[in-house]
């Protein structure tokens, strides 16, 4: 008993509250239908009989049921195999690490109330396809700091967030990265523009990616544009990532150790100065220099301040006096006990010093031209 095959089309209209509505709708009756496969054209019309109303493609085969169960089979064997495979991206730990470099562009929404120029700060949440937020690392809030009256803003801050491989392959269960631009006010923060992008964009990382920001009464890229970095790596990965990094830092607070037991000798000279501006009324300024070691800290240890002599009446002194410190030989390299060398020159009075300049630098800038056989002009 042959049977007829009716087909039709509608229009959705899903989470408006409303039925669907009939487009159109065929009839392909079984006779109609030769060979084992083929693609017939239908003409659709209401259910009226009315025609006109477009045409539909349809494409068929014809297949014994053995033929039919068979391809049932494979396709349940494949349903299995993709389920397997999601489990394991499931259970891959990864980390996806966003760094917010900038915006630009942005759109003035503080101009447009006349009160002055708007307070941009980002707030990025990577959602998971059952609406919930992935973990942020450190439990930080992922939401970049304020740059006040900045339209243009540098932030250069990132955010790791915590995810599974699947949150990364296209499909249902991929996850969305939804980054948001706002504008800080006292009483309640205002959207500048937003942008949602599918994390499998983003599974091999991605450098500088400029992102049109939209609102929902603007076309695409009216609202300027965030530009982000992105990286992605496995647990793994990481892991081995940290221990090498910790391994550093390990090897290099061992070399400052070190380096803080190794006694070292700075000597400076103070050779002479020029043009310094007089400072007294009715004679001439008597200068002098006055050298100090200023520690991490910033306190002065004793002994790590010593003056030159004062030259009377002399705004070009000649002094050609050397002073010498006993530092340890971390204080002269870049780190944590760097010390810096503080030259304030003084004009010499009987009750207190005017200061007539000063220079400050780091103590290892001071030890790099000990290499130097001609002296250094600092300008204070």
């Amino acid at each position: 008993m042959m049977g007829t095959l009716l087909t039709e089309v509608y229009d959705s209209n899903k989470g408006s509250g409303w039925s669907d509505v009939l487009m159109g709708q065929a009839e392909l009756k079984m006779t109609e239908v030769t060979g084992s496969k083929g693609k017939k054209v239908l003409k659709l019309e209401d259910k009226n009989g009315e025609k006109n109303r477009g045409s539909l493609t349809l494409s068929y085969r014809i297949m014994e049921e053995a033929e039919r169960q068979e391809g049932i089979r494979k396709k349940k064997e494949e349903a299995r195999k993709r389920k397997e495979a999601d489990e394991a991206l499931r259970k891959q730990k990864m980390w996806l690490t966003l760094t917010i470099e900038r915006a630009s562009n942005l759109v003035d929404i503080e101009e447009m109330l006349g009160t002055g120029v708007s307070d941009p700060y980002v707030v990025s949440k990577c959602k998971k396809a059952d609406g919930t937020e992935a973990h942020v690392d450190g439990g930080k809030e992922p939401k970049t700091s304020v740059k006040d009256g900045n339209l243009n803003p540098e932030y250069g801050e990132s955010f790791t967030y915590e995810i599974d491989a699947l949150q990364l392959k296209q499909g249902e269960e991929e996850s969305k990265m939804e980054i948001e631009v706002w504008d800080s006010n006292n009483t309640s923060d205002s959207s500048m523009g937003r942008c949602m992008v599918p994390l499998s964009r983003w599974a091999e990382g991605i450098k500088n990616a400029s992102l049109e920001l939209v609102k929902t009464d603007s076309t695409a890229g009216a609202c300027g544009t965030v530009t982000v970095s992105v990286t992605v790596v496995s647990d793994a990965d990481r892991e081995k990532q940290w221990r090498i990094a910790k391994d550093r830092e390990d090897k290099r607070k061992a070399e400052l150790e070190r380096l803080r037991r190794e006694k070292s000798c700075l000597t400076v000279t103070a050779v002479k100065a020029n043009n310094l501006k007089n400072l007294e009324i009715t004679s001439t300024s008597d200068p002098f220099v006055r050298i100090s070691v200023v520690e991490s800290d910033g306190s002065v240890g004793e002994g790590h301040t010593k003056d030159t002599v004062y030259k009377d009446g002399c705004l070009d002194p000649v002094w050609n006096e050397f002073v010498e410190f006993d530092l340890s030989s971390a204080q002269l390299e870049q780190g944590e006990y760097e010390s810096k060398l503080s030259l304030i020159v003084y004009d010499y009075n009987t009750i207190s010093h005017d200061i007539m300049g000063s220079y400050t630098a780091s103590s290892r800038f001071f030890s790099s031209l000990a290499h130097s056989s001609a002296p250094s002009q600092l300008t204070t």
